[in-house]
């Protein structure tokens, strides 16, 4: 029987999906390990480009204390300047 299991979601960096894991528990965020797909923020009249500083200090508040996998989108219609400068890094 496998007793360290962690469970590996697939989880973009979108408004409903961080509001989803900012609702779980500790324990069960101790039993993840999700793999996260940074994309960019929501665009907005005061953020036209979807600031992904944002989307990392969200990911730092859910998950304080507990791993995670960060992947960067390559998906052109999820990215802006930010993410696409990871690519050419």
């Amino acid at each position: 029987m496998i007793t360290n299991f962690k469970y590996c979601p697939i989880i973009k960096t979108g408004d409903a999906e961080l509001r989803a894991l900012s609702q779980l528990s500790s324990s069960v965020k101790d039993k993840m390990h999700p793999i996260i797909e940074l994309t960019r923020g929501r665009k907005s009249a005061k953020d036209s480009k979807g600031d992904i500083n944002k989307r990392i200090r969200k990911l730092i508040d859910i998950f304080p204390y507990n791993d995670f996998f960060l992947d960067i989108t390559s998906d052109e219609a999820l990215s802006n300047e930010d993410i696409m400068s990871f690519h050419s890094s």
